[in-house]
């Protein structure tokens, strides 16, 4: 299988692909409605038979065509600019919350849980289309950060885990592969081509009551009627061809998703198995909201089962799954509801954990075994095995009490204050006084409820802690999330000085929390003059940060710089803060990226110059991966005494 960063090469050229099959197809709109004009408003027999044109008509078409293409694509982008939770919505879906009580959404939560940990990926928001019985489901997002996984309310009931897992785990190859970008350019265009035939059926309509009401006079209604005709016959024939180019995109991805499932749950009998149900199932992947004939192709399954041929969206079943199971015997089970067990989804830590007074079993991190920095980063857009138990034991270690409070909104936000509590006595007095008048009532009081369960929390946790609490954090108003970062950030400069923690914070937050409430933009690409001198900046700090002492430093800026090709000495201590950092990276997340890959992969070689990973390095790691805008798993290595 082609890797992360080959998929969003081929996710861009598709684009432009998408692109100028889209302009061609305008063109050739274009090309329609400037014969229509002339036949109702000019002169044919002098503009056909003597090679005449009419300038006013010709550029009262192109102005016309382009007018109402563009409207309808701008229309359909505002309609869309929430992300993913405006289609989720759109087609009858309802969050699931995270204290729900319900075992079905509960099981659906916990995979979809563990799928983001082990990813990298922010904890998507999750919804259930609860009117579908069918078997079906669709992710979809501008960002990762606003991205959604919603399921019908047949697979809740009618797949096992491993076969929720797998859908689960496609849903998350479209994430991963940068598939819902264009999916939703392909919505917005569609869209566009679309808005020719609309306002042809609107005159249409228009005419037609107008001659009605009239007693049948014409007085200009029979011009309208047959510039209505004329316009949604051509603004058909184009989206047509809009729909067959979405079509043609779509199937392939969904073989591509399908393997990649494959490979994030090492389980191909878990989605061959969804897929096998969804034949036998008497509505097969059917979906009924009318809305939802504008999103088909983000379906998990066919969700019109009158497309078939050059039109449909998907493969056909058969095909899909004797790619997954090629001895397949070409049976469909029986699909039926499948019970669910109050004890299925009780989280249960793994032999070996570590015991830590006043907790559950919080377990030891493995080692991965990772020989080269090249080996790393190619785990970016993955769920790698040892990635899944690190998530699965994570969770399973998370005390009861800070388990439910990652499901409530006011309690999610008092366990991030929480986790930005200093030790120093006088700090903290004044970050709670803060709490106190600027945060809502017993926010305080329930920050300090929070403080024992998490200073107990290994520091290794306090960011997948985080991760948790995204889904929940989502759900805030606009003024209640800036209300929430402004109290972050009195919190953080309390004591006047940045933590590393608290920076790689700040990142989490503004990646996958901004981009929801703030919108996101693509950042600039920086001159190929500053690449060089923000790579070593970048490459200077975790050297730094990564070690206690001046050799330890030296040998891990030296694995980053030869690994990147580039000259350079480590500059001395301090020399480089974390705002500096910061506003490096941000330009560095502008850069191509094979550049972005190399600064991550020379990164990994900083960090396991002397084989081991601290949890500030770890940490570190993330920032940077999440500023460059590439999901990387965790690195769950276990730090050795005495280093930083």
């Amino acid at each position: 299988m082609t890797n992360f960063f080959e998929q969003q090469q081929n996710a861009r050229a598709r684009t432009f692909w998408l692109v100028g099959l889209f302009i061609l197809a305008v063109l050739a709109t274009t090309a329609l409605v400037y014969p229509l004009a002339v036949f109702l408003l000019g002169k044919p027999e002098r503009t056909f038979y003597q090679n005449e044109h009419d300038p006013t008509l010709l550029l009262g078409s192109i102005v016309g065509v382009w007018g109402v293409v563009g409207l309808g694509s701008l229309f359909k982008a505002s309609q869309l600019s929430a992300g993913g939770k405006s289609v989720a919505l759109m087609v009858g879906g309802q969050e699931v919350l995270a204290n729900t009580t319900d075992l079905r959404e509960r099981r659906l939560l916990n995979i979809v849980e563990e799928m983001a940990l082990a990813s990298g990926l922010p904890m998507p928001a999750v919804f259930v289309l609860d009117k579908e019985g069918s078997i079906n489901a669709f992710a979809a997002g501008l960002t990762p950060g606003d991205a959604v996984v919603a399921v019908s309310k047949g697979s809740l009931d009618y797949l096992t885990r491993d076969e929720l897992q797998g859908v689960v785990a496609h849903e998350f190859s479209h994430i991963l592969n940068g598939d819902m970008r264009i999916n939703f350019r392909m919505i917005v265009l569609i869209a566009g081509l679309i808005g020719v035939s609309v306002l042809g059926r609107v005159l249409l309509e228009a005419g037609s009551r107008g001659r009605s009401s009239n007693n049948g006079k014409d007085d200009g209604r029979g011009f309208m009627v047959m510039l209505g005709i004329g316009l949604f016959v051509i603004g058909m024939i184009g989206a047509f061809f809009g729909w067959l180019l979405q079509a043609a995109v779509s199937r392939q991805r969904e073989y591509l998703a399908d393997a990649s499932a494959v490979q994030f749950t090492r389980n191909p009998h878990g989605i061959a198995g969804a897929l096998m149900k969804i034949g036998a199932h008497a509505q097969h992947g059917q979906v009924k909201n009318a809305e939802a004939s504008e999103v088909a192709h983000l379906f998990f399954a066919d969700a019109f089962s009158r497309l078939s041929g050059l039109m449909a969206t998907h493969p056909p079943l058969e095909d899909r799954i004797r790619r997954l199971l090629p001895n397949w015997d070409g049976k469909y089970p029986e699909a039926r509801v499948e019970p669910v067990s109050p004890d299925e989804e009780k989280r249960r830590p793994r032999k070996g954990a570590l015991k830590l007074p006043g907790m559950e079993a919080i377990p030891v991190p493995v080692v991965l075994g990772l020989d080269a920095p090249a080996r790393a980063v190619e785990r970016v857009g993955t769920v790698p095995e040892e990635s899944t138990h690190y998530a699965d034991d994570l969770l399973a270690s998370l005390p009861d009490r800070l388990r439910v409070a990652i499901g409530e909104p006011f309690e999610a936000r008092a366990v991030v204050f929480g986790l930005l509590l200093d030790r120093d006595p006088a700090v903290r007095r004044h970050q709670l006084e803060a709490l106190a008048h600027r945060a809502y009532e017993n926010t305080a009081e329930l920050v300090l409820a929070f403080e024992g369960p998490l200073r107990k929390l290994p520091e290794a946790y306090r960011l997948p802690l985080v991760d948790l609490c995204i889904p929940v954090l989502r759900q805030m108003s606009p003024e209640q999330y800036e209300a929430f970062r402004r109290l972050v950030e009195v919190l953080i400069n309390a004591d006047g000085r940045l933590s590393v923690f608290e920076y790689v914070l700040g990142c989490v937050l503004e990646r996958h929390l901004d981009e929801a409430f703030r919108g996101s933009t693509a950042p600039p690409r920086p001159p190929a003059a500053a690449v060089d001198m923000d790579v070593l900046a970048v490459f200077a700090f975790l050297a730094w940060e990564g070690n206690r002492t001046d050799a330890g430093a030296a040998q891990a800026f030296e694995a980053a710089r030869q690994h990147f090709g580039l000259s350079g000495s480590l500059p001395r201590r301090n020399g480089i803060s974390l705002e500096e950092l910061d506003t490096r990276l941000h330009r560095l997340a502008g850069a191509p990226m094979r550049v972005r890959q190399r600064v991550l992969q020379a990164c990994v070689a900083a960090i396991l110059a002397d084989g081991v990973a601290t949890v500030r390095e770890v940490e570190l790691g993330r920032a940077i991966s999440d500023v460059l805008g590439l999901p990387m798993p965790p690195l769950p290595l276990p730090p050795v005494e005495g280093k930083a």
